[in-house]
């Protein structure tokens, strides 16, 4: 590759990491007119197009990079995001399989296709994949969690949404799933707790507030669940769970 090239890809990359799509297909083109087989062009292109949501036109940029340079792990992951943007689930996986097959560390790579498995209700594998991912990702970990304690793997949940709520104190949705977990653990002081720190966050959330009823009915502190209760039949007069508390707490009292 000549010196001129090499200056041009490097000026493509440091556009791209600046957010300049557009600039950055123009800086390529030439180039690729001159040398129109140049993987690291075509690759670069392809990324450009993804910026801009071209998906299509990045998926056919980014495959051509690939017949040329098929063992060029960011260029497979890159190809791998543009898949599942236009759902070819399958493509998409093998492309992510093909990353880690190349890369084995490549976190990101294996964070992305834990969601997508996710995405397509696989979600024994993605809790396979996702298990294996070191990260502090809010989103991974509220997934990782879900599919944690669905599997029945409670206090693995339990572990992520403590790791939630210590990176971000304000999201209430992890301090009442944290809560719906300590409740399972039948920890229903400590759970209540929990659904008054999501509370304070969110005070007219009608899942916490049911949440936090149901945990008083098993405390028995009847009394203190009966408005809650009567403000969510009030307020959702069709949830039949609702219903059900308000009758727990009026036939206890």
């Amino acid at each position: 590759m000549s010196g001129d090239a090499l200056a041009t890809l490097q000026f493509a990359v440091r556009l791209l990491q600046s957010g300049q799509a557009d600039e950055a297909a123009r800086t390529l083109a030439p180039l690729l007119k001159a040398e129109p087989n140049n993987a690291d062009a075509l690759a670069l292109t392809g990324l450009a197009h993804a910026h801009r949501s071209e998906n299509e036109e990045a998926a056919r940029f980014m495959s051509r990079a690939l017949a040329l340079n098929p063992r060029h792990a960011a260029t497979q992951f890159n190809y791998a995001n543009v898949l599942r943007k236009l759902e070819r689930w399958s493509d998409a996986e093998q492309a992510y399989t093909r990353t880690l097959t190349l890369k084995p560390d490549h976190t990101e790579a294996r964070r992305q296709r834990g969601h997508m498995l996710a995405e397509m209700k696989r979600d024994a594998d993605a809790l396979a994949e996702l298990d294996r991912v070191a990260t502090d990702n809010i989103q991974t970990l509220t997934l990782r969690a879900k599919l944690r304690f669905n599997a029945g793997r409670a206090a693995a949940a339990f572990a992520d949404y403590e790791r939630i709520v210590t990176l971000d104190p304000r999201n209430w949705e992890a301090w009442n799933n944290r809560g719906i977990v300590l409740d399972h653990f039948e920890r229903y002081d400590d759970a209540l707790k929990s659904y008054d720190r999501a509370l304070a966050l969110a005070p007219d959330d009608d899942n916490v507030l049911h949440n936090r009823g149901a945990t008083l009915i098993c405390l028995l502190r009847y009394a203190e669940a009966m408005p809650l209760f009567e403000r969510l039949v009030a307020s959702d007069p069709d949830r039949a769970d609702n219903w059900s508390c308000h009758g727990v707490a009026l036939a206890s009292l």
